[in-house]
């Protein structure tokens, strides 16, 4: 069973991936291929044009990872 905690420590250590990530493209002097917002995803966007806040919730969770209350707050913000 996966606890809160471990999804914390998971989530900091792609984030830090990331970071290290970000500084190798600098180094090498390239642009950094930002990730994709998963606001702007298709499915989430289809969801939100249609009103339809429970399944932009749920494609949000899926692309993600994160919570229900993680998702509800971004769609929010995105409606």
């Amino acid at each position: 069973m996966v606890h809160d905690n471990d999804l914390k420590v998971l989530r900091d250590y792609v984030k830090q991936l990331e970071e290290n990530l970000k500084l190798v493209y600098r180094k090498l002097d390239m642009p950094y291929p930002e990730s994709a917002d998963p606001i702007q995803s298709p499915q989430v966007q289809a969801a939100i044009r249609r009103g339809d806040k429970v399944v932009a919730i749920k494609a949000y969770c899926e692309l993600t990872g994160v919570g229900l209350r993680e998702a509800k707050d971004a769609i929010d913000n995105a409606m």
